[in-house]
């Protein structure tokens, strides 16, 4: 699901360990898909970065009319992936397990007519010059209609209110924590999944890149996308500064 590994107090993979409770802890808003599937309304083949376990994608695998159209949905985790096919398989998705920094080397150039980065996938990167590196290889994997669509957190909300505690989730199987530590400008990402059954405590510590709307349009600008609208919500709203989310549209 993610591009880089972190601290754990388990023997067992955090994220083979997520993958089960993924569907639970992040269930999936058909209101919100439905906002985002009509951005990318009228496109093609699309191409989904950091899909993990599947439960996003298959809204986009249909497009306005109701007929198939063809999805690549890569993840770093290969759990991740095995569990997408399980759950979310449809017989024009095709699910790999593929770092998202690697698409240029195992995707064809103007392949996609959209390319989605959702579920704040892109600040999982590691430094800068890795966002604008990878914003360079959607930009080239785009047909000339092409579109890309990115969801992360806001991160100015997050820096400037210093809320770096996240709401809890909780299904009926898990309970899942999220906090930031900020500390000498880098920002780290500390999670906890407990199994109610169990009693087990799975956690995970990696670096994020507290992106800012200003950096992630001045990437986005050099990557070559010269159009590029945002929203605050998943219910179509203008961004602004105290928008929990911040969803960007973008065209070359």
């Amino acid at each position: 699901m993610r591009s880089n590994r972190g601290k754990q107090d388990n023997s067992m993979d955090f994220y083979e360990v997520l993958s089960r409770y993924y569907d639970g802890i992040f269930p999936v808003g058909e209101e919100d898909m439905a906002f985002l599937t009509r951005l990318v309304r009228g496109c093609g083949p699309i191409l989904d970065l950091g899909c993990g376990t599947g439960n996003k994608t298959e809204f986009f695998a249909l497009d306005a009319a109701g007929d198939n159209r063809s999805v690549t949905a890569i993840d770093s985790d290969k759990a991740m992936i095995e569990q997408a096919r399980n759950a979310h398989a449809r017989s024009n998705i095709r699910y790999e397990t593929m770092d998202m920094q690697d698409i240029d080397l195992r995707l064809k150039p103007a392949s996609f007519d959209a390319v989605l980065c959702l579920g704040n996938t892109l600040v999982h990167l590691t430094a800068q010059d890795e966002i604008r590196a990878l914003l360079g290889k959607v930009h080239a994997l785009l047909t000339e209609r092409g579109r890309l669509l990115i969801q992360i957190l806001n991160y100015d909300r997050i820096l400037t209110r210093e809320q770096y505690s996240l709401p809890l989730l909780e299904s009926h199987e898990a309970l899942f924590t999220r906090r930031y530590i900020w500390k000498e400008g880098e920002m780290r990402f500390v999670t906890s999944l407990q199994v109610k059954e169990s009693g087990q405590t799975f956690s995970n510590d990696i670096p994020l890149v507290p992106l800012r709307k200003a950096e992630l349009d001045a990437q986005l600008e050099l990557a070559g996308f010269r159009s590029r609208t945002y929203y605050g919500s998943f219910s179509g709203e203008a961004y602004s500064d105290d928008s929990f989310v911040s969803i960007v549209c973008c065209e070359p």
